[in-house]
């Protein structure tokens, strides 16, 4: 009976010894590739996450080489913007935006007082100064506003909420559209 009990623990011994460096020269060679194995790893996790991304760049960059829509200038895309704007046509104004600014712009004018917004293109248009900036890029036309009266309002907040506004009298509030030029078809897009 002893002996076999030797004999057992024997081999489990043997059995520990084999499995101990079985696992000690499997660690080894990972270790020697962990990190080319994490390096790969994490160039695949940043294609995935670069994917959609990219394609999604490509398929802006593939609408702007056919949009037509918009002016030779800013403000000649302003009156054509403005005129759709005003026969109700919130789609078909919403093309005068830059391709990329299109759908943020379709969810704003869905929460958008219509009288109001027609009142301050208005304004930007009679009142607005064109300016080109040489380091952006970007064509503003817009005006410097102080508010005569206190006026309470709503605007969209960055998050798309609507929230109220309170512009008190004498204060001073910058008024204005911002556009950029579409150098595949030379037109003028809305960007803001």
């Amino acid at each position: 009976m002893k002996q076999i009990i030797k004999k057992i623990v024997k081999y489990l011994l043997m059995l520990v010894i084999i499995f101990v460096s079985v696992f000690i020269i499997i660690g080894l060679y990972i270790h020697g590739d962990y990190k080319e194995y994490m390096a790969a790893f994490e160039w695949i996790r940043y294609e995935n996450m670069m994917r959609p991304i990219e394609e999604k760049k490509a398929q802006i960059e593939a609408a702007r080489k056919v949009d037509y829509v918009g002016g030779q200038t800013p403000e000649e895309t302003l009156e054509m913007y403005i005129k759709t704007f005003k026969s109700s046509d919130i789609e078909g104004s919403i093309k005068y935006y830059d391709v990329a600014y299109q759908e943020k712009e379709r969810e704003f004018d869905k929460k958008l007082n219509f009288n109001n917004a027609v009142k301050w293109l208005d304004d930007v248009q009679k009142l607005g100064k064109g300016q080109y900036s040489t380091s952006t890029g970007y064509y503003s036309i817009g005006y410097v506003n102080v508010a005569k009266t206190d006026v309470s309002t709503t605007t969209i907040s960055v998050d798309g909420s609507v929230v109220p506004l309170t512009i008190k009298k004498g204060s001073t509030t910058t008024i204005r559209m911002i556009f950029i030029k579409n150098f595949y078809t030379n037109v003028w897009k809305i960007v803001q």
